[in-house]
């Protein structure tokens, strides 16, 4: 076999230099191996351009970002090239289904394309909606959240008047409007929170409590987390910015500096209060630890910088310089988590109360080192010292952080938890979805 593959792939060669210079066909010597692939090919190629042409000839914008991300998701897989066909040819297939058949319902989707998440996210998604369980949804409780509202009426996308112009809110609607084109979306009602910090406190005199949908929150917030897709594309990004690797450089041959990087800024309200100080402090103290710097400073609240201002470092070159990366909240979480976790650099992370929704599924030296910190203290060294004395652990948990990236930050882990929270939250609405006056239809992206 090895021999027939040798001697064809030289025919071919002979065949293409005799083609250059326009003898091929005239001298009938193309070997019809050659042929026959070069048609194989071609009716491959058209098999898997047509979907794609018809599909983002119908929903062009929204469509050609989000084909992109799963092309790039099946791209960085290091299984080889088995792998990538079957994945490649997987999407084409399910291409092709939803042109002839059209799109699937919700429970369809979930059944086909999540069925070894939906043991998992269950309990997470049942902790996010129990405070609805016995009362239901009713138009009454949704009329508290009307500020910033998706409506999902007929299979088409509504927005409030004036939410499009919120901070978050054209991520959200984004995110929604790419669920739209791959499942069947039931009428309802997404209360959503334009900005990055909990809205809904837990409070016995309002029972239930108002829903709407965060990417981030605290146990005393009854927020129900939606997934983040501001930092959330950990495998779709400028080579700059992008930092994962099929094979990882842990261990303890790791060539990297031993020490921790952070950039960020101040945090906003409260996020110097919550390590970030501490980390700046101890940036100019013990430079031989971290390598620390913001990128803002308001000289007014907090005097000089003293050099804590610093340059932007791109994430990839964090990665390649340094060992460790460190995890601070901020307003809320910081969303920079779900890169961190997908590099081959071992998350150095401060614990807090801040969540997002994939957190709970996150284990301490399993998955990152943890870290305290307060105001002015950070238990950086020992952190740092423990990794250093355990390199072959330290290794292990970077593989881990990378696998969990792999399947639950991933485009497709990320939509089988969206589907599924969308699902059990249709199933709580009581009342028929209404419409109004103050909402506008809102195709593809046009919010925005």
């Amino acid at each position: 076999m090895r021999r027939f593959r040798a001697q064809t792939a030289a025919r071919c060669r002979q065949a293409w230099q005799r083609a250059s210079q326009a003898r091929c066909l005239m001298s009938g010597t193309f070997p019809k191996a050659c042929v026959i692939a070069l048609v194989v090919l071609g009716l491959l190629a058209m098999a898997d351009l047509i979907p794609r042409m018809v599909i983002i000839a119908t929903e062009a914008r929204e469509t050609s970002y989000w084909e992109s991300w799963e092309e790039a998701y099946i791209d960085r897989e290091s299984g080889g090239m088995g792998m990538w066909v079957r994945e490649h040819a997987t999407l084409t297939g399910r291409r092709w289904r939803s042109i002839i058949l059209g799109r699937r319902s919700m429970k369809t989707f979930l059944h086909s394309e999540c069925r070894d998440y939906l043991g998992e996210y269950a309990p997470l998604i049942r902790k996010e909606l129990h405070h609805w369980e016995k009362t239901g949804v009713t138009n009454d409780l949704l009329d508290r959240s009307r500020d910033a509202n998706v409506i999902i009426s007929q299979d088409r996308v509504y927005l409030s008047h004036g939410a499009e112009r919120a901070r978050l809110i054209p991520t959200y609607h984004s995110l929604i409007q790419h669920m739209r084109l791959r499942v069947k979306l039931p009428d309802m009602v997404i209360p959503l929170n334009p900005g990055d910090s909990p809205l809904a406190p837990v409070r016995k005199e309002v029972n239930p409590p108002t829903p709407i949908f965060s990417f981030c929150k605290t146990p005393e917030y009854s927020d129900i987390m939606i997934p983040n897709t501001i930092e959330g594309d950990v495998f779709v990004r400028p080579a700059a910015k992008r930092a994962f690797r099929p094979k990882s450089r842990a261990g303890p041959k790791d060539q990297r500096m031993p020490k921790a990087v952070w950039r960020g800024s101040t945090g906003g309200f409260g996020g110097l209060e919550k390590g970030r100080a501490a980390l700046l402090n101890l940036g100019m103290s013990r430079p031989d630890l971290i390598d620390s710097g913001v990128l803002d400073w308001d000289y007014e609240r907090y005097g000089p910088d003293e050099g804590r201002l610093k340059e932007k470092m791109e994430f990839g070159h964090q990665v390649d310089k340094y060992k460790y990366l460190v995890w601070v909240p901020g307003n809320c979480a910081s969303v920079r988590l779900a890169l961190q976790l997908a590099s081959d650099a071992a998350v150095l992370k401060i614990d807090s109360p801040e969540l997002e929704w994939y957190y709970p599924l996150l284990k301490p030296y399993q998955h990152y080192i943890p870290m305290v910190a307060n105001a002015s203290w950070v238990s950086l060294e020992e952190a740092i010292g423990w990794a250093e004395a355990h390199q072959e652990e330290v290794a292990q948990i970077v593989e881990n952080a990378t696998a969990f990236a792999t399947r639950y930050l991933s485009a497709k882990g990320r939509d089988c938890y969206f589907a599924q929270l969308l699902h059990e939250w249709h199933k709580l609405q009581r009342d028929k979805v209404r419409l109004g006056s103050n909402v506008e239809y809102t195709p593809e992206w046009s919010c925005c």
